[in-house]
């Protein structure tokens, strides 16, 4: 299953479904009322179940709000998300991973209502509702997660951009899911970086993952971004050669 957002004529998040021979688009369930609305992130627990996470956008409203739907192998429902704070200044979640039909976590970001800038955004999944779990943040910084796995339902690594608000450096962050508590780990940013970021994880057990992303210098491409890849061995976070 993939999915995305629509082109100009309609605005709203679809997705596709691939049988083995050919790739069919598949009705989503927009919100009623929605201007916009876009599917980020999908994890299929079977074939029959799947859940995507994204934004969407209401008349008469400037923010996003998060969105989830779930896919029984027929067709897609809303099942309804956590918005993080009563007037929230646009919510979203951009990474979801399920380990079964019962057990998903997805994570993104959202704007309080004093706009001071991003925070942090984790929701868990328990085969009937959303709840939100608290992230590691941190007050001096713009925190948005981008990615998640997830190995089992208290073994997760989500990663996305930690930001200072001053200066205005980006820097690369993780944090590890226990089932607990969410926790930030030390993650490396290359040498001359003025921004880095992750935006994708994979983790094959708890001892190994690898995360993507990419960095900008003052020097070199002129403001092109360079690709990163970074490897958790189950100690330390550490840059990996990434051909270009």
């Amino acid at each position: 299953m993939a999915v995305g957002e629509g082109g100009t004529s309609t605005n709203k998040g679809f997705s596709e479904e691939w049988d083995g021979r050919r790739w069919t688009i598949k009705r989503t369930a927009s919100p009623p009322g929605t201007t916009f609305s876009t599917l980020e992130s999908v994890s299929c627990a079977t074939a029959r179940v799947c859940m995507a996470v994204g934004d969407y956008q209401v008349h008469h409203s400037a923010h996003t709000r998060t969105l989830a739907e779930l896919w029984n192998g027929k067709k897609w429902a809303r099942r309804a998300t956590l918005n993080p704070v009563s007037g929230a200044n646009g919510s979203s979640l951009n990474g979801v991973s399920c380990r079964s039909a019962i057990a998903c976590v997805a994570v993104g970001s959202y704007v309080d209502v004093s706009d001071s800038g991003g925070l942090a955004l984790a929701e868990t999944w328990n085969g009937k509702v959303w709840t939100r779990a608290a992230v590691d943040d941190d007050p001096t910084q713009v925190r948005v997660l981008e990615g998640v796995s997830c190995r089992s339902t208290n073994a997760c690594v989500a990663v996305g951009i930690s930001e200072s608000t001053s200066p205005s450096i980006g820097s690369t962050l993780a944090e590890r899911w226990t089932g607990d508590q969410w926790t930030v780990e030390g993650t490396p940013n290359p040498n001359g970086a003025t921004d880095s970021e992750l935006d994708g994880v994979s983790c094959a057990s708890p001892a190994a993952c690898v995360a993507v992303g990419s960095y900008f210098t003052n020097s070199g491409m002129g403001g092109v971004p360079l690709p990163l890849t970074e490897v958790w061995n189950g100690t330390s976070w550490t840059i990996a050669t990434t051909p270009f």
